[in-house]
């Protein structure tokens, strides 16, 4: 199939803006993106031209403040969808100058003799994570600063993509593994960082720094290789999304919270992540039959419940109308900008 845009691509616009994409599923004629860069003189990143990170940290206030930045002086790329019922960056494609694709880059370093030490750590760590998984390297991509060359060695990160739901698995399981062994150099988060981490988190997302922990702890796509913090994000590919931008309507009928089982998490560590629930008992809000998944557009939430497993949830509820299917059934959202960072995702003790 025609490779599209998919979560984690990055877009350049006219002028010189940075966006990353979010999901597979987008209008015909925009992508939906957050603004991840902007040109600035006295920004960290970048070597000839400088760039800022448009937020300072990933939470729901902080991509609200991004939108008015944009109203004020963008307003071409802020788009307002009727199906979904809200407003968000969606950079429409007549606008696009450079379409930044992970998978290509990679390949581009991989062959590429002259590299310098972030990108070797980066080459490493991808071999390393191919060898012990299995996964082909033209599976893998990599995102972030390095995929548009404005990384800085002292400080940026190594983020990557795994392409398709076989690759993701077995990467998963592999890192899983990695990180039971003291001696390797993929490792999970010292006790200090972790700390560190938990409670930064802890601010952003209104929660105790120990459910933070506890969240984090279950995070197997992140953690450490040759003292450089690395991500890995799974990612579908275009045969692996039926969903077409129209297919559903989205209504919104107020933030509740809500105690469930998780039936399925087979669809959990993409964007958005999508928990299939069952045994839904409402804990603050109106009752609401027919509540099936909870979908998080907020990473640190994803892939963190297994089935079986009791989740407390609180986000936005939502009547979805499938037009394809000729039904409708509830869910409930997690990374609204209506929650202002209240809405969260924590599995019962």
């Amino acid at each position: 199939m025609k490779r599209g845009f998919r979560d984690r691509d990055h877009l350049q616009t006219p002028e010189n803006l940075y966006f990353t994409t979010v999901g597979n599923v987008h209008p015909k004629d925009r992508v939906f993106s957050y603004l991840k860069y902007v040109p600035d003189k006295s920004g960290k990143w970048g070597r000839r031209r400088k760039y800022r990170r448009a937020m300072e940290a990933y939470s729901t206030l902080q991509i609200e403040q991004c939108l008015d930045f944009l109203r004020r002086n963008y307003p071409q790329y802020v788009f307002h969808s009727n199906l979904q019922n809200l407003t968000f960056s969606a950079v429409p494609k007549k606008f696009i100058t450079q379409h930044f694709q992970p998978e290509r880059k990679l390949q581009q370093l991989l062959r590429k003799h002259k590299l310098d030490s972030l990108e070797k750590r980066m080459v490493n760590l991808v071999h390393v994570l191919a060898d012990e998984s299995g996964v082909d390297l033209r599976n893998f991509g990599v995102t972030g600063s390095v995929l548009l060359g404005i990384h800085r060695t002292e400080f940026s990160d190594i983020d990557l993509t795994v392409y398709g739901r076989p690759s993701s698995l077995a990467l998963r399981d592999a890192l899983i593994h990695i990180f039971q062994n003291k001696y390797s150099s993929i490792r999970r988060f010292s006790a200090k960082k972790l700390s560190q981490i938990s409670e930064t988190e802890s601010k952003v997302h209104h929660l105790t720094p120990f459910e933070a922990r506890r969240i984090y702890e279950r995070k197997w796509n992140r953690g450490e290789f040759q003292n450089t913090f690395f991500s890995l994000h799974p990612v579908k590919t275009e045969c692996e999304v039926s969903e077409k931008y129209g297919d559903r309507i989205y209504l919104p009928h107020g933030i509740v919270t809500v105690k469930a089982q998780i039936s399925d998490a087979s669809e959990a560590f993409f964007m958005p992540a999508r928990y299939g629930v069952r045994g839904v008992k409402m804990l603050q809000g109106p009752m609401v039959p027919n509540i099936r998944e909870i979908v998080s557009y907020e990473g640190l939430f994803a892939d963190i419940a297994s089935e079986g497993e009791e989740v407390i949830c609180r986000g936005k509820l939502e009547q979805v109308r499938d037009r394809k299917e000729g039904e409708a059934y509830n869910r409930i959202l997690v990374g609204s900008i209506e929650a202002s960072e209240s809405d969260y995702i924590i599995p019962k003790l």
